[in-house]
């Protein structure tokens, strides 16, 4: 019998708090995804620009350089990646849809949703 060999996915988590990173960490630590984290923009336009990922989150409301930024700067790079941002401001969808995001979760979001979005774009 053939084992069936499972494609790891890497995605990119771009937020501020750690505790959010952390967080998202740990809820994919049993799937096959391997998880980067950024806490600041220019760490994530570098990580994003110098890696492939499958998917990136992107929180919205970053100090220095914000998310739509983020998103701005990888884009002008070159990169594609589906981007799914994180946000607790008030129309999400307007927002995402101006800065290029595939997606959006709305800070805090549910488990079910992040899981959701993962098996959408990975």
């Amino acid at each position: 019998m053939k084992s069936r060999s499972v494609t790891r996915r890497k995605i990119l988590v771009v937020d501020d708090d750690p505790e959010v990173c952390a967080m998202i960490s740990f809820v994919l630590a049993d799937r096959p995804i391997d998880v980067t984290t950024a806490t600041t923009g220019s760490d994530a336009v570098r990580r994003a620009t110098q890696n492939h990922f499958d998917l990136i989150f992107i929180d919205a409301n970053m100090p220095l350089v914000s998310g739509a930024e983020v998103i701005r700067r990888i884009r002008a790079e070159g990169v594609t990646t589906p981007v799914v941002l994180l946000t607790a401001t008030p129309y999400p969808d307007r927002l995402a849809r101006e800065v290029g995001a595939v997606a959006y979760l709305t800070k805090p979001f549910e488990l079910d949703d992040l899981l959701t979005i993962l098996d959408r774009y990975c």
